[in-house]
C-alpha cells in the first residue's frame, strides 16, 4: 500500500507557516522528512509519495499573519500483485 498526496491550493507566510511531510513511519521520530513547505507555491502538478501506508502532514505558525492556506487531496492504493 502506498499513499499520494497532491496540494490543490498552497499559500502560507513564507519563512514562518510551514508544512512538513513525513513519510515511513507511525510516529515523527520514525519518519523521514520527504518535504517542507511555505510561502505561495503552485504545487498542483507535484505528487508527494509515501512508499508505505503511513504520512505525516505536520502544520507549524507562529500565528502573527494569515494567508490563504492550503488545500489538499490524498490518494492511498493498494497494490495486487499476481503470479
Amino acid at each position: 500500500m502506498f499513499i499520494l498526496l497532491q496540494f490543490q491550493e498552497f499559500e502560507t507566510e513564507k519563512s514562518f507557516d510551514t508544512v512538513q511531510i513525513l513519510v515511513g513511519g507511525r510516529t515523527e521520530d520514525n519518519s523521514v522528512n520527504l518535504a517542507t513547505l511555505s510561502g505561495k507555491q503552485d504545487l498542483s502538478n507535484k505528487l508527494f509519495v509515501s512508499a508505505s501506508n503511513f504520512m505525516i502532514i505536520k502544520f507549524s505558525t507562529d500565528a502573527s499573519v494569515e494567508r490563504k492556506g492550503f488545500r489538499l487531496v490524498q490518494y492511498q492504493h493498494i497494490l495486487l500483485f499476481r503470479d
